[in-house]
């Protein structure tokens, strides 16, 4: 598998700003989207990288998406939905989906990405705002192990540990059970 180096990531709110932000940092070349335009376009003047007009936009050429997005039945919508990122993703191409969200949409929408020759991970954080600032979050990652070692380096410039929790769905599975 190829390494990843360019990045689209959706939902640069207050966990997802410091999360691109550090990727940015990390050497990645990052386009960002939000639902909030002035969002997108306050982190580029912030940090840098480009904001995308459209989802399309965002995705396409990216050989991974990251979404910090409220749940999984958004995720869903900005990936599967009219106008959704993964029409215009590249073959391969990995969604790596780190809001908390329900185990059993995250797999759901993974067979349907699956079905288009996409990949996910789903990678749920531990932590707050500062952990995000300071790059400190705790990851609890559900995929297989080769695909996770795919994104591992990107993972690592957000989060100071990354748990592989078994396959797809495993994350949010075990982010629900901390958060119980």
């Amino acid at each position: 598998m190829a390494a990843i180096k360019t990045i689209g990531f959706i939902g640069v709110g207050n966990m997802g700003n410091p999360m691109a932000a550090n990727l940015l940092k990390g050497g990645f070349e990052v386009t960002v989207f939000d639902a909030r335009p002035e969002t997108a376009a306050a982190f580029v003047a912030q940090h840098g990288g480009r904001a995308a007009a459209s989802l399309a936009e965002l995705a396409a050429g990216r050989d991974a998406i990251v979404t910090m997005l409220p749940d999984d039945k958004i995720v869903r919508q900005v990936m599967l939905g009219d106008g959704g990122a993964a029409a215009a993703m590249k073959p391969g191409a990995v969604l790596v989906d780190m809001g908390t969200c329900d185990p059993t949409g995250t797999r759901s929408t993974a067979e349907a990405l699956q079905k288009l020759g996409l990949q996910m991970v789903d990678a749920p954080v531990m932590g707050g705002v500062v952990f995000a600032k300071d790059a400190t979050l705790d990851i609890m990652a559900g995929a297989d192990a080769a695909l996770l070692e795919q994104v591992t380096p990107l993972l690592k410039v957000m989060g100071r540990s990354i748990v592989h929790c078994g396959a797809t769905g495993s994350g949010h599975a075990m982010k629900a059970l901390a958060n119980y």
